[in-house]
């Protein structure tokens, strides 16, 4: 998910400091690893985090081909004799294995679990996995798919959008959202002009590249839900899910999961992602957690224990809800 288009939106709406860098290693012409990292301010302390990862509260951008280009890439972060922080990295046995074994000199590097989020794998047909929810939940999907039906009918549509045709759908959603309970509690994108520019941007980057989806769930010939969402790799990546609260009786959320997810299934996709951090209602489904683990690395000089005290400094406003000024 950490493309192109993704990574340009970043730069372009949150306005990344300068110096920001791209560290890039290549053997020849193959990219062996890969981390923008932009600079965050207070004073004389700085430190250096992945870009876009506090703004959007996604995945950190770490990318890497196997152990030794990971070693490789932390080694360069070390050498820039600045504390590097890079939060939300999916944990797998390769980033463990050389996290074990890696000597960092003289620079502190530890690392601490952080907020987890929901993964769905998609294997076989989906009845079969349909069957194999609580027979609870599969009543209540009938139950509310009755009253939508009761309401003049459920009508399911997926948009494929190109370049021409997102800004209409990315509009729809936007209205959606901004007039459902995230937007009355400001968490709708529209409530925020960086989210709704980004979203825009990233929006309109895959869709010049086909691969940007929008999903309605109509009942009564009214748009009752909306997603965006990127396909890519055989992965379904939930971007962002809205309902109107008009239809709250029917839960059209739940109803475009369902159609969403069957879409996977009928697509032969691998898996859906649902992004964001775990929430109580995506249990519905079953779907396991992925771990993320956030990475810190302060070296032993005095930059770098500036920026292990600016760090603190922040989590601790942010715990108990002070406001930063740091850039």
């Amino acid at each position: 998910m950490v493309r192109h288009e993704w990574m340009m939106a970043v730069l372009r709406v949150f306005r990344a400091q300068p110096p920001w860098m791209a560290l890039c290693l290549r053997s020849g012409e193959r990219l062996r690893a890969a981390c923008i990292l932009t600079p965050r301010r207070s004073g004389f302390a700085s430190f250096y985090e992945a870009v876009g990862v506090r703004h959007l509260g996604e995945w950190g951008g770490l990318l890497y081909e196997s152990p030794e280009a990971l070693r490789d890439i932390l080694r360069e972060m070390i050498s820039l004799d600045r504390a590097v922080v890079l939060e939300r990295l999916p944990w797998d046995p390769v980033l463990d294995l050389v996290l074990r074994e890696f000597d960092p000199g003289a620079t502190l590097l530890f690392n601490r679990e952080t907020s987890a989020a929901y993964r769905l794998e998609i294997a076989g047909e989906w009845e079969d996995y349909h069957a194999t929810l609580p027979a609870s939940r599969r009543k209540e999907l009938r139950r509310k798919r009755r009253r939508a039906e009761k309401l003049g009918g459920l009508d399911f549509r997926v948009i494929a959008s190109d370049e021409f045709s997102c800004g209409i759908a990315f509009d729809q959603f936007a209205r959606i959202e901004h007039d459902s309970p995230k937007g009355l509690d400001g968490r709708s994108i529209c409530s925020n002009p960086d989210l709704c520019a980004f979203f825009r941007d990233v929006a309109w980057g895959f869709s010049t590249t086909g691969l940007f989806r929008f999903f309605v769930l109509e009942i009564g010939g009214e748009a009752a839900a909306v997603q965006m969402a990127v396909e890519h790799e055989g992965t379904l990546w939930a971007l962002k899910i809205a309902y109107d609260p008009a239809f709250a009786r029917c839960s059209p959320g739940l109803l475009l999961d369902r159609e969403v997810l069957k879409y996977c299934f009928d697509k032969g996709l691998k898996a859906y992602e649902f992004l964001g951090k775990a929430e109580p209602w995506e249990t519905f489904w079953k779907p396991e957690k992925r771990t993320f683990r956030s990475l810190y690395l302060f070296p032993l000089s005095a930059r770098g224990l500036a920026g292990l005290m600016l760090r603190g400094t922040l989590s601790l406003g942010r715990r108990i809800g002070i406001d930063s000024q740091a850039a």
